[in-house]
């Protein structure tokens, strides 16, 4: 709910799977994650088995790049192209703390 994600500063680790998510998603979670502060705090977040869709992974990319604490990314079965694939791998490409990703 937005009253979780937004104004909780103490957040390290997301989990979404399962649940039904959209494209829509994407943009809220990375809206209401950077309405924090930016960088965020965010060590470890895994989204799979929803229908995200490239429109999804997209919108997360702002939250994925302003995330230097990131460690540990899954973002799998979640019926994203090519498209989102790349702009979720170039969202990452300066994280130096990460040590798995799943785009499977």
């Amino acid at each position: 709910s937005e009253e979780l994600l937004k104004g909780n500063k103490n957040i390290t680790e997301l989990s979404f799977n399962d649940c039904g998510l959209e494209s829509k998603a994407g943009e809220l979670i990375s809206e209401f994650i950077l309405s924090n502060g930016k960088p965020s705090k965010i060590t470890k977040f895994h989204i799979f088995n929803n229908c995200l869709t490239s429109a999804g992974a997209i919108a997360l990319c702002p939250l994925f790049s302003n995330s230097p604490e990131m460690q540990d990314i899954r973002v799998s079965t979640t019926r994203i192209s090519s498209d989102g694939g790349v702009a979720l791998a170039n969202a990452i490409v300066g994280s130096k703390k990460l040590v798995r990703v799943d785009f499977s």
